[in-house]
């Protein structure tokens, strides 16, 4: 479950909700946050600087393309590389 998204400027599908997200991360407290379904507890406090930090990139660099994985970074660079042996 590796899927690709290509995103016209800002606009796309997954950039529109990658910034709902990004905003009620951005503008929740720590307690809210440890009520978040599907976030794990040890990233209350650093989920709020990754945020930030991902937001920057994604302006700085203008990507069009995002890729999403529903395993950890590992697992889905695994996949790539594997998919990419075929």
């Amino acid at each position: 479950t590796y899927q690709v998204y290509t995103a016209a400027p800002l606009q796309s599908k997954v950039l529109i909700l990658y910034q709902k997200l990004n905003e009620r991360i951005l503008f929740s407290t720590a307690v809210q946050r440890k009520k978040m379904k599907g976030l794990v507890k040890m990233r209350v406090d650093m989920i709020v600087m990754a945020a930030i930090c991902t937001t920057f990139v994604l302006e700085k660099t203008k990507i069009k393309q995002l890729s999403l994985s529903k395993f950890a970074l590992k697992e889905g660079a695994l996949q790539v590389v594997l998919e990419s042996l075929k």
